[in-house]
């Protein structure tokens, strides 16, 4: 591999975009895959928490969140636009049933978001 191909992995891996961000998006499921294992069992979420996850990616491991607790809430944050579509289309009965929300930003634009955060978590 090049430098520039190096840049380029580097670039999707911070912020996806396009075909390659979708690419990389999945590609990031299989290699975070026991790690969101492992944060589920330790987190061991229950009905009536309210979840943020910062950098949720293409929201894949959602569903293992929201699963069977129809009363969880869930927000995901991510920098790139693509991964928050992704999220949204993968979950689109939780995203419709107003169990989940997906942001697009980073963590210093959540005081920005917080009021509609809070009032979609009410």
């Amino acid at each position: 591999m090049t430098e520039e191909d190096f840049k380029h992995m580097a670039a999707q891996l911070r912020k996806p975009e396009g075909e390659d961000g979708i690419k990389t998006g999945e590609w990031m499921n299989t290699g975070n895959l026991q790690m969101n294992k492992n944060t589920l069992s330790v987190l061991a979420p229950q009905n009536g928490d309210c979840i943020l996850e910062i950098g949720m990616g293409n929201g894949l491991f959602v569903k293992d969140i929201v699963e069977n607790k129809p009363l969880l809430r869930y927000t995901g944050c991510d920098l790139s636009q693509e991964m928050v579509t992704e999220a949204a289309k993968l979950n689109a009965a939780h995203l419709k049933s107003g169990q989940v929300n997906f942001l697009q930003g980073t963590l210093l634009d959540l005081p920005m978001q917080m009021k509609a955060l809070i009032n979609y978590l009410r």
